[in-house]
């Protein structure tokens, strides 16, 4: 029974103890945290926190001084206030700025080049190039830039570029004169609206035509050529409309209409040339038509 006395007593004595200790470490932990949020002063000099709590809640609770004795004191304690301060709760502190004050917008852009060009080590920044050009000084600034560069062969050979320049002019020249005429005196205007119509309408799809016609090469799928083949048949029915309007046509207008019709049968024959080279071609290397 003794034994079991003595138990309990030792047992509530170390409860005791270790509520005394939790209570201790937490009025510490609070001391600390407000020394914490309070700051800390170069003033005071200790360094156990109860007493600097202690000495900041004694502050706060004490009213102004009102003699000039107490001044050094009131200093102090204005100085500990000071610098306790949590930066994070205090408003934010408006930053100084230049004001701009522009006078010129041309002047402003002006310097602000400089700088840029300052770090290029182009006039240093000091003075601002002047920009403005004339279109002769700009072209002639253009051509000795590109004469600086020196190229080894020409990009065009001189009497090719002639060429191509004389053949523009009179293509030119001649569009010009024709639609300056009357439009009678053209061939399209000495036909009658009806045929013009058609011919125009069969230029278009075979200009479309032969598009896919010369993109579907070299056939590599049936895909293609199928497409091919059904190509070819609305071309030969094209080829056809084209030879019926020629052989009706009035004997006054057919050498117009000749001369009209002739380009799209020539393109017409090509396709189907290529085609037939296309089909001899396969066929005497003993491969099966069309690459597949």
């Amino acid at each position: 029974m003794q034994g079991m006395t003595t138990s309990i007593f030792r047992r509530e004595t170390a409860d005791i103890d270790s509520e005394l200790a939790r209570r201790t470490l937490s009025q510490d932990l609070n001391r600390h945290a407000a020394v914490v949020l309070e700051g800390r002063s170069t003033d005071i000099e200790s360094t156990d926190t109860k007493t600097v709590a202690e000495a900041l809640a004694r502050s706060k609770k004490e009213p102004p001084p009102s003699s000039a004795a107490d001044d050094a004191s009131h200093e102090r304690l204005v100085k500990v206030a000071r610098m306790t301060e949590i930066e994070d709760l205090q408003a934010p502190r408006s930053l100084p700025y230049a004001p701009l004050c522009i006078k010129d917008p041309r002047e402003y852009f002006d310097s602000q080049q400089a700088n840029a060009l300052r770090p290029l080590g182009s006039n240093d920044g000091r003075k601002a190039r002047s920009c403005s050009l004339s279109t002769d000084d700009a072209f002639r600034h253009l051509m000795d830039q590109i004469s600086s560069v020196k190229m080894n062969c020409p990009v065009v050979q001189s009497d090719v570029a002639l060429k191509v320049l004389n053949e523009l002019n009179e293509g030119i020249s001649r569009s010009r004169r024709l639609n300056l005429k009357n439009p009678q005196d053209s061939l399209l205007g000495r036909l009658p609206h009806r045929t013009r119509d058609e011919l125009m309408d069969h230029w278009t799809a075979i200009q479309e035509l032969l598009r896919h016609f010369w993109s579907s090469y070299p056939i590599t799928t049936a895909v293609l050529s199928n497409k091919v083949q059904r190509l070819k048949e609305a071309m030969t029915q094209i080829y056809q409309k084209l030879q019926d309007i020629k052989e009706s046509a009035q004997p006054d207008v057919r050498h117009e209409i000749s001369q009209l019709v002739k380009p799209m049968t020539q393109a017409l024959d090509a396709a189907f040339y290529h085609d037939q080279q296309q089909k001899s071609s396969k066929a005497g290397t003993g491969s099966k038509p069309n690459g597949f």
